[in-house]
């Protein structure tokens, strides 16, 4: 019974236990900012995403939601994700105006929710996520 469990549980860390899952990385640098899109996919199918990302606020937002409003804004966004099951963490520091986010989801927590919020479309193509990332966050996927 010990070993099934330690089997179960390795199976849970990696990617899963079946041969036909893939992982593809996308990641961006420009200046202060940075991110990674971890994407877990079957065939081109898509069935997981795992966003981490850390941005410099530039004035303009600041401006639009108020500078002392600003962590207030970037914490409802996290309870909103996290009322939806999407597991969310994230940090501001208002000394250096560098926000960080985590986000990891998983499809079927995405059924009710527009899939454009997560740079995809109806058929959840690894294609067309990649070629979408690419060409409008200016990510490079491996």
């Amino acid at each position: 019974m010990k070993k099934l469990m330690v089997i179960m549980a390795l199976c849970m860390m990696m990617v899963g236990c079946n041969s036909d899952d893939h992982e593809m990385v996308c990641t961006y640098k420009k200046d202060k900012d940075k991110g990674t899109i971890t994407v877990r996919y079957s065939g081109d199918k898509i069935k997981q995403l795992q966003f981490d990302a850390t941005q410099y606020i530039d004035s303009d937002l600041l401006d639009e939601v108020g500078e002392k409003d600003f962590e207030a804004y970037w914490r409802k966004n996290v309870e909103a994700y996290n009322k939806e099951g999407v597991s969310v963490d994230s940090a501001y520091d208002k000394e250096t105006r560098m926000a960080s986010m985590q986000i990891d989801v998983s499809l079927d927590q995405l059924k009710d929710r527009n899939y454009s919020d997560f740079y995809l479309n109806d058929n959840l193509s690894l294609k067309s996520f990649k070629k979408r990332v690419e060409d409008q966050l200016n990510y490079t996927c491996k």
